[in-house]
């Protein structure tokens, strides 16, 4: 599931399952805010409407009053009247403002309001009238002023009781706006609750499944893997190597090292046992060649003895002429083989010298794979390099989310202050904040984990750079060694290509001999006399030849073995 997923997004899943925990939380307050912000609105409305009803009462009392003044104290007329004007102004601009509060439930109790203060109003008018045309003599006697304070007390009694039944009302109302109020605080409490731990608990669980699944297991499997191949397992499996994230990436690395590794390990047993044949070969050739100098010194050596006995014995046989010359032709046809056997030896060590070229060029073919061998160490260890390079960048991912989780930790302590200046509102953003601060503690406890992962991915990095180091360095010896084997090889052209000049010189020796033995063939005729000696010389000349061909025939066969 988190397999081709960068690590970078990983964090991001967590981060955006944390976020939107926070959102949650933030949705759920922002909606208990606004709810508690309507009913803080519709509170204040009904308390103002009460405060309004209130006023109306107490600007009716004060009306009321001056009615009584007015009787009591006629000459206070004027003064009274002026009171009695602004009393009844405000009590119209307040009946005018308890217009806009009340409800469409309430608004026919105003209207009642409206209704009994229109009765009222000539009323208190006609009684103001009444007492200052007493005051001015204009006539009216005590009685109709009774009757017209009785009147208006009744009128009065009305209105309060019109306006007490509408501050009842208004005031049952500011109770129930109270209650929904606090109803829908405590409902908003709960949601606030319920999103933080739903939320809590869903961004807990994203990034319990994203670090195990996603990070700590797979970087185990890879881990585990890197040890088994730095102590020389390389028959191990490289997990991981199929993803698509950073831990893919090191575990497709680890596996070129796997291989590389293993085909360093063939191309050692083969240059081995290549080697081995070679030096079996050239020991082979080295014996042959030391054979075959010191046979055919002894056996040129006798060859040249047995032609100065016959040169010798050829001077003394003046008188054997005859015998001579019948022994002449034998003895000029066993110089013609072996002049044809010298050839044959000459031929064999041409194909010696091949041979040695062969070997040459294998040894130049080995040095040369060894070279490979070392520019593919050298591109293993870059490639070493550049996994160091990505754990040291996953060690710069992993500070960035300690950074983050720090932030988290200080807005969370932030979010403490700010809800213990609130008070009991504030409770439920206390327990938010300290879930979040809980949060980016683990965050960044997880986070050192992972540096400390990091560091021990790092510090196996660099063991391995140091084996691929000394692996290069022993390919480099083999490669000297295959230098020092091209010099011995050379040595040994040399060495062929002189047996080869010998043996030309000794074909020409056996070239000389045929014809000095045409010369004695001439000279048989006066030689007569040692006719019985030169045929014992060429009886052993001939066995000579023999064993000269044998020799030669060992020898030609030894080099094809080897």
């Amino acid at each position: 599931m988190f397999s081709n997923i960068r690590i970078l997004w990983k964090i991001v899943i967590i981060v955006a399952a944390m976020a939107l925990a926070a959102g949650g939380i933030a949705a759920a307050g922002l909606l208990g805010l606004r709810t508690m912000a309507d009913n803080a609105t519709e509170i204040q409305a009904a308390g103002n409407a009460a405060t309004l009803s209130a006023r109306m009462s107490r600007e009716l009392s004060t009306i009321n009053r001056l009615e009584y003044r007015v009787l009591a104290l006629p000459e206070e007329w004027e003064d009274a009247a002026k009171a009695r004007d602004v009393a009844t102004a405000t009590l119209q601009g307040r009946l005018d403002a308890l217009e806009k509060l009340v409800t469409p439930d309430e608004r026919p109790q105003l209207d009642a309001v409206r209704a009994a203060y229109a009765d009222y109003a000539p009323v208190m008018a006609t009684l103001f009238d009444k007492v200052r045309q007493a005051r001015d003599g204009g006539g009216g006697s005590r009685t109709g002023l009774v009757d017209a304070i009785h009147d208006s007390r009744a009128h009065v009694a009305a209105l309060q009781d019109r306006m007490k039944a509408l501050v009842d009302t208004l005031e049952q109302r500011s109770v129930a706006v109270n209650e929904h109020a606090q109803r829908a605080a405590r409902m908003a409490t709960r949601l606030m609750v319920l999103f933080a731990a739903v939320g809590i608990a869903a961004g807990l669980a994203v990034g319990w499944l994203v670090a195990r699944h996603g990070l700590l297991r797979p970087i185990t499997l890879v881990v585990g893997s890197l040890r088994a191949l730095a102590d020389g397992k390389l028959e191990a499996e490289v997990p991981c190597a199929d993803r698509g994230d950073e831990i893919g990436d090191i575990g497709r690395a680890a596996l070129v090292f796997r291989n590389n590794a293993r085909e360093a390990d063939r191309l050692r047993a083969a240059q081995a046992t290549e080697q081995q044949a070679k030096a079996r070969r050239a020991e082979a050739l080295e014996g042959l060649v030391a054979h075959f100098e010191a046979q055919s010194a002894d056996l040129v050596h006798l060859l040249a003895s047995a032609a100065t006995e016959m040169e010798a014995t050829a001077t003394s046989m003046a008188g054997l002429a005859d015998q001579t010359n019948q022994r002449s032709g034998a003895v000029a046809s066993a110089s013609h083989q072996a002049a044809l056997n010298v050839q044959t030896v000459a031929a064999a060590t041409e194909e010696l010298a091949l041979s040695v070229k062969e070997i040459a060029q294998q040894v130049s073919h080995s040095r040369d794979i060894a070279d490979k061998a070392q520019v593919e160490m050298e591109d293993t260890r870059t490639t070493v390099a550049q996994l160091a390079d990505a754990a040291q960048r996953i060690g710069g991912i992993a500070q960035l989310i300690a950074g983050i989780a720090s932030q988290t930790n200080l807005l969370a302590l932030n979010a403490t202050i700010e809800a213990a200046r609130a008070g009991d509102a504030g409770r439920g953003f206390v327990i938010v904040a300290n879930e979040v601060k809980s949060l980016a503690t683990q965050t960044s406890k997880a986070t050192d984990e992972i540096a400390g992962r990091i560091a021990e991915i790092q510090a196996l990095t660099g063991r391995t750079v140091g084996a691929i180091d000394h692996i290069n360095g022993t390919i480099a010896t083999l490669s000297e060694i295959a230098v020092v084997i091209a010099s011995a090889v050379e040595e040994q052209t040399a060495a062929t290509n002189e047996i080869a000049r010998n043996v030309n010189e000794a074909a020409q020796g056996v070239g000389d001999v045929s014809t000095t033995i045409t010369d004695v063939n001439h000279a048989a005729i006066t030689t007569g006399d040692a006719a019985g000696q030169i045929v014992n010389a060429s009886g052993q000349l001939s066995r000579r030849a023999e064993t000269l061909n044998r020799e030669i025939a060992t020898f030609i066969s030894g080099v094809k073995a080897a």
